[in-house]
């Protein structure tokens, strides 16, 4: 396995995937490791909230040089950016493993880093979980279909309304951030209040555009507000009475999209 990729791509994949949510008081990273496939002159990514299954998410990324096709892990994001931050973001990186590690090695001014792999049972698990959740789902324009689900009502706007939505969110002080969503064919809203009911906050959402034919209003909270902190750009959110929340980054010329699926936990 061996591609080249700039380290600014490099280090916001990763911030994708990076996952924090608040759950019963405390900031928990629900997603630290991440699966990467080299492939068909692409990067994809695929994780999993590793706690409970909830939040299942891939990425691909088209402007990678594909030296050689390969399927590896990482772990422990967090640490994981800071070692791509050790490089100019500007620097070309390429990524190879050698001796069990992962090199990141720029060639002029040379540097190198290794660090160790995601072991294979994981990469196998994550892989297969994340492919058989999105391998349910199909999409027919912009309408997203499973079993089960007909998602056919969204909203498209910025990640940074969506980060406004979660700042907002902690002036609450809650034990957890629960997302009590409405769309209707003229606005996207939301209506929070804390568990005393002391503090409530209500307010329209800015769109670039919105598609339902009728009102759609459900909450979700888990892995919601660290999905809304991590992604950025274009953002097409699909909401539904009953059903997970869906999140497509949309790719506006940068090669860069992602998918998110969320089911609510409290």
């Amino acid at each position: 396995m061996k591609f080249k990729i700039k380290a600014m791509a490099l280090s916001k994949i990763i911030n994708f995937a990076n996952i924090t949510t608040k759950h019963q008081s405390e900031n928990k990273n629900i997603v630290s490791d991440l699966v990467i496939d080299i492939r068909d002159g692409a990067l994809h990514g695929y994780f999993v909230d590793e706690y409970s299954n909830a939040l299942y998410g891939k990425i691909k990324y088209d402007n990678v040089e594909v030296v050689e096709e390969g399927i590896f892990g990482i772990f422990n994001l967090s640490n994981f950016s800071d070692f791509i931050k050790s490089f100019d973001y500007g620097s070309e990186l390429t990524i190879y493993i050698e001796n069990n590690k992962l090199i990141m090695e720029r060639a002029s001014p040379y540097k190198k880093v290794a660090v160790s792999l995601l072991d294979e049972n994981t990469v196998k698990d994550i892989f297969t979980k994340v492919t058989e959740m999105f391998n349910k789902m199909e999409k027919d324009g912009n309408i997203y279909k499973s079993e089960k689900f007909v998602w056919d009502s969204y909203a498209v706007l910025l990640s940074s309304h969506l980060r406004k939505i979660v700042s907002d969110t902690k002036l609450l002080e809650s034990t957890s951030y629960i997302f009590p969503f409405e769309l209707t064919p003229k606005e996207f809203k939301f209506k929070l209040e804390n568990e005393d009911k002391t503090v409530q906050i209500e307010a329209v959402v800015p769109t670039i555009s919105i598609k339902t034919s009728k009102v759609e209003k459900e909450n979700y909270s888990y892995g919601v507000d660290g999905i809304f902190t991590s992604i950025d750009g274009k953002i097409k959110l699909f909401i539904g009475e009953g059903k997970p929340i869906i999140i497509e980054r949309i790719d506006e010329g940068d090669g860069l999209s992602a998918l998110y699926i969320a089911v609510s936990l409290s």
